[in-house]
């Protein structure tokens, strides 16, 4: 009998990872299929053709290779997209009419309002006692 697989990976297998990876995620199992289905109507056709083909010939170690490879673009564009974010957010800080006084003020509002006025963090850091571990 020949077991139904999605992408080489056999449907008792996939249906496993995706409760597991489910948990781990705080997500539901549809929740994650639709993710999945979305990501793949938006790749290409030519892409979805490439990765079909990849998937028939392809050796375990070419598709971990490949994996890996998509992983890593898709890490490394969250990280560009992440600094433009906190760059937009903290646009208003580099206001160069802003004087070290005021941006000190603001630090100090920042750190109390975060619950940390009454430590040291360098010295806490130095030492090994992070300010959660004082509370």
């Amino acid at each position: 009998m020949t077991k139904i697989t999605i992408l080489s990976i056999p449907q008792d297998r996939l249906e496993a990872g995706l409760r597991c990876v489910s948990e781990l995620d705080g997500r539901t199992p549809e929740q994650l299929a639709a993710e999945g289905l979305a990501f793949w109507l938006n790749l290409g056709s030519s892409a979805r053709e490439a990765l079909r083909r990849l998937d028939g010939v392809a050796i375990e170690k070419e598709r971990v290779e490949v994996l890996r490879e998509v992983s890593r673009l898709i890490t490394g564009r969250n990280f560009m997209v992440s600094g433009r974010v906190f760059s937009e957010a903290t646009a208003h800080m580099r206001d160069p009419t802003t004087t070290d006084e005021q941006i000190d003020a603001e630090a100090e509002r920042m750190i109390a309002e975060a619950g940390f006025a009454d430590f040291d963090v360098l010295e806490d850091m130095i030492s090994g006692e992070g300010p959660e571990m004082k509370r």
